[in-house]
């Protein structure tokens, strides 16, 4: 980058102080990460848009916690400054006059504390997260605004209260100290024995994502039994009821970004298993193609760029005995090569998806040797009866 484009971006762009950062701890924004040194301060030159900044704390030991990271929208030439507290162990916004006033004034003194942003990363960035406006990410994110790569677990307030021990008062009291003798029983009783068994855990309130409910009933109500049929094997009604979750559905696709970016960058299983089932719902949505075209068009447009981020083993090491995109883009790929030939009518929009699907077997099959034509064996249709 040549000496003016850098000050014209340093002077538009978006500056974001990281005050306080344990030296030696893993710093990022959006595809780019690094370890702080001495002088960090934070992060200059930050292009205007929806960002996601995630962060690793070391100790003194050298061991780096989990990954926790939060996406924030900036605007061009906005100073925003934030400081570590280290006893949450987390960034906590400037918000006095005071504090914040000087970081603005002096910023071409604080220059060679801050970061350049990622400009050689930012054009994957963008195919990866144009969708997630702020509407999305404040619909999805956790109430406590923190996406985390370890699940904040708690045990079920049923289980607690099955397990307090009290005392005549009523008062909490600690459990008595027993001796454990040996037992008679067999091994698969002793597994099942309620002394045995694993709390049964739950997010604690505010620290999940809240992505959209899928539904688990895949037909409307008072469906036949020929219906009930046709939708065990046609999500279209599933994926209507995510439509209507949002103000158009193309925002569903915001949140497959998001999905996917909690995961490859926030390092979310969570996130991971989202993607995966929205793009199952997607993928087997039969009639929903003919309504709304356009709708997987941009789909696809998203998964290339998606697939474009991950190991040709990728799957193989996540789903290593059934991968279930070839299971799910199959069927996918096959509905829209039939629609095609049957709704020609339909015009240019089903014209240009059945390009788009063509083009995207083909790389699909070059990069990851995928095979979209076999037919599995255990794809049967569920058939419901009427008795």
């Amino acid at each position: 980058m040549d000496q003016e484009t850098a000050k014209t971006l340093f002077k538009e762009g978006c500056v974001l102080f990281l005050m306080e950062y344990p030296i030696g701890s893993e710093i990022g924004i959006d595809l780019q990460s690094w370890n702080v040194g001495e002088k960090f301060r934070g992060i200059k030159m930050i292009p205007p848009g929806m960002h996601f900044i995630y962060y690793s704390v070391s100790n003194k030991t050298g061991q780096i916690a989990p990954r926790t990271g939060f996406f924030v929208e900036v605007n061009p030439k906005e100073v925003i400054g934030m400081k570590w507290n280290a006893l949450s162990e987390d960034f906590e916004y400037i918000t006095s006059a005071e504090e914040l006033e000087p970081l603005k004034t002096n910023l071409e003194n604080l220059d060679p504390f801050l970061g350049p942003y990622p400009y050689d990363t930012y054009k994957r960035w963008i195919s990866l997260s144009h969708r997630v406006s702020k509407t999305v990410v404040e619909k999805l994110e956790p109430l406590s605004k923190r996406i985390t790569s370890v699940a904040d677990l708690i045990p079920s307030k049923k289980f607690e209260q099955k397990h307090r021990h009290r005392n005549f008062q009523g008062e909490t009291t600690a459990p008595a100290q027993t001796n454990i003798e040996p037992s008679d029983k067999p091994l698969s009783e002793l597994a099942t024995s309620e002394e045995f068994l694993l709390p049964e855990m739950h997010h604690r309130p505010g620290t999940n994502l809240r992505f959209s409910e899928i539904p688990t009933r895949r037909y409307p109500e008072g469906a036949s039994s020929a219906e009930i049929t046709q939708h065990s094997l046609d999500s279209s009604y599933v994926l209507e009821q995510l439509w209507s979750q949002w103000d158009n559905p193309n925002q569903l696709l915001g949140e497959l970004q998001m999905a996917f970016l909690a995961f490859l960058v926030g390092q979310s299983y969570l996130g991971f298993e989202h993607w995966k089932q929205l793009i199952l719902t997607i993928s087997t949505s039969d009639r929903a193609l003919l309504r709304n075209p356009d709708f997987f068009i941009e789909f696809l447009n998203d998964l290339y760029f998606q697939l474009s981020e991950v190991s040709e083993d990728f799957f193989v090491d996540i789903v290593s005995q059934d991968n279930f995109l070839v299971h799910s883009l199959r069927t996918l790929f096959s509905n829209i090569r039939e629609i095609n030939v049957v709704k020609k009518e339909k015009g240019s929009s089903l014209k240009k998806l059945r390009d788009k699907a063509d083009k995207m077997v083909e790389h699909l099959q070059t990069r990851f040797n995928w095979d979209f034509q076999a037919e599995p064996e255990d794809e049967s249709p569920v058939i419901v009866a009427d008795l």
